[in-house]
């Protein structure tokens, strides 16, 4: 069959055109940062690059899909969200690996920094963009236009539509946070979502063993500490101990631990050593041990510091939290995250046994106490969740009993609303303070009102604008749960930030 002039003319006219559009379609997509092609031989590096580049492999698929107008699904959302969440945890890791540079041969140090400064660079754009697509709409493509013109020309006259921006909000930016606020500004735990173990120990009498716990050797009791209840540990031999489950395997892919631990004055100079062993695989434990200097260790991932008691004093309680999330294993000792291991070599399904051990001699006596374990299920994301539901709900918000005061522990939580806040300046939130039923309705509804503009406080300490939040409070009047136990009543004690629109 013979082509026609014109048919063969708009071929060519046709095959001219498709090319110059596919070129300026990928005009719009950024040119792909380039994975460096090979390690440089330190741990923390290696693992920041890799880690960077992974997460920037997974959002660079979504480049174009705002400026094509293109729509995500529900799956890329879900991709987002983990991204810009791990995103925020590699973020944390780029000064252990700028500071293992030191020491490196030159040649070593050289090729570290490129490829460090090329995996922020990576890592910064997964972070920008990820964001941009999850909390903006994507501009509209040509049939939409169409779709909106005949739309609008069907609108009755002198209907108006009403913009959403505030203009004033766009002028917010980052700012230097003041360090004299609080010791714990570093801090950045965010507890599980779900309480599965909470036990204060306020419902055993003194000089009993704990109802909650299982006594596998030694010897521990109830005992007085101040105006607290705590278990003591008396066997320095070693005592060992686990919570009580139903279950056989109750840690899920994602929990956290916390809990508060007592070193008495002799410590530096008198070992103690407070061993936790996951599943029955009972090898190398991670450990806390008071020896001077003081330790933190698992393996090889190993804290270290004979100045600790000059950044705060050691002896007294000290509050431990460990976050583990499919492998990646964090842990903090009060404000100083201590353990940031990203493959942990066992799977934890539950505790086999806690081990608490300690020197003493006949004239020197030892207190070795612990308080307030608490375990929860779910990574504490709030990015995601306020995402997903439109609110943030936290457990980690932490307040003195009957009061409004917070406690430094909160300080992690803050911290994340807070960024989430200075990356989002156009979301306002609704800060809501719920109690449990211990107490009467009156009573609680107040103090729930308190402990939400006490959060709304610190939070404008904190550099952010007062007119972006509001506060209510519910007291026990909407609880998630029943209050038959601790774990019910401690998931009924939370924060919400509810997004407003």
């Amino acid at each position: 069959m013979r082509l026609t002039f014109k048919l063969a003319l708009g071929l060519f006219a046709l095959g001219f055109i498709l090319p110059v559009q596919n070129l300026e379609a990928q005009k719009k997509k950024s040119k792909k940062i380039k994975r460096p092609s090979s390690s440089v031989g330190i741990a923390s590096v290696d693992r920041f690059v890799r880690e960077s580049f992974n997460l920037y492999d997974k959002v660079y698929v979504y480049d174009g899909y705002y400026e094509a107008g293109k729509s995500l699904t529900d799956d890329d959302y879900e991709i987002l969200i983990d991204a810009v969440e791990d995103g925020q945890e590699v973020l944390t890791s780029a000064p252990d690996a700028i500071a293992s540079l030191d020491g490196a041969g030159v040649l070593k140090q050289g090729k570290g920094t490129l490829q460090i400064n090329r995996a922020k660079k990576a890592l910064k754009y997964s972070l920008k963009t990820g964001k941009k697509l999850l909390t903006t709409k994507p501009k509209k493509n040509e049939e939409e236009k169409k779709s909106d013109t005949v739309a609008d020309s069907k609108k009755p006259k002198g209907s108006t539509t009403t913009s959403t921006n505030n203009d004033s909000s766009t002028n917010e930016t980052p700012t230097e946070i003041d360090e004299t606020i609080s010791y714990w500004m570093s801090y950045d735990f965010i507890p599980g979502k779900e309480v599965i173990f909470y036990d204060n120990m306020q419902d055993d009498d003194y000089g009993d063993f704990p109802r909650r716990w299982d006594m596998m050797s030694g010897n521990a009791e109830m005992s007085r500490f101040g105006k607290e209840k705590v278990l003591l540990f008396y066997n320095h031999q070693g005592t060992a101990i686990k919570p009580l489950f139903k279950e056989k395997e109750y840690l899920p892919d994602a929990f956290t631990i916390e809990f508060d631990i007592y070193f008495d004055k002799v410590s530096k100079d008198r070992r103690s050593a407070f061993e936790i062993f996951f599943n029955d695989n009972l090898y190398q434990p991670i450990s806390i041990s008071s020896w001077y200097p003081f330790e933190i260790e698992y393996k090889k991932f190993q804290f270290k510091t004979s100045k600790y008691d000059q950044i705060r004093n050691f002896n007294g309680w000290h509050h431990i939290a460990i976050s583990y999330h499919k492998g990646y294993l964090k842990m903090y000792f009060d404000e100083q995250k201590v353990l940031n291991i990203p493959r942990f070599d066992v799977k934890p399904t539950h505790i086999g046994k806690i081990v608490v051990s300690y020197y003493e001699s006949d004239k020197q006596k030892r207190v070795v106490s612990i308080k307030n374990f608490k375990i929860a299920k779910g990574g504490g994301k709030p990015y995601a969740q306020v995402i997903a539901d439109g609110k943030f709900v936290t457990h980690g918000i932490l307040f003195d009993v009957g009061k409004a005061t917070l406690k430094a522990q909160s300080s992690g939580v803050l911290k994340r609303v807070m960024d989430m806040m200075i990356d989002n300046p156009d979301w306002k939130f609704e800060i809501v303070g719920h109690t449990d039923s211990d107490g009467d309705d009156a009573t609680n509804l107040k103090l729930s009102e308190r402990r939400a503009e006490a959060v709304k406080k610190a939070l404008i300490a904190r550099k952010i604008d007062g007119s972006r939040l509001t506060t209510s409070g519910k007291g026990e009047s909407d609880p998630v749960n029943n209050n038959n136990s601790p774990e019910e009543k401690a998931n009924n004690r939370r924060v919400e930030f509810i997004l407003k629109k």
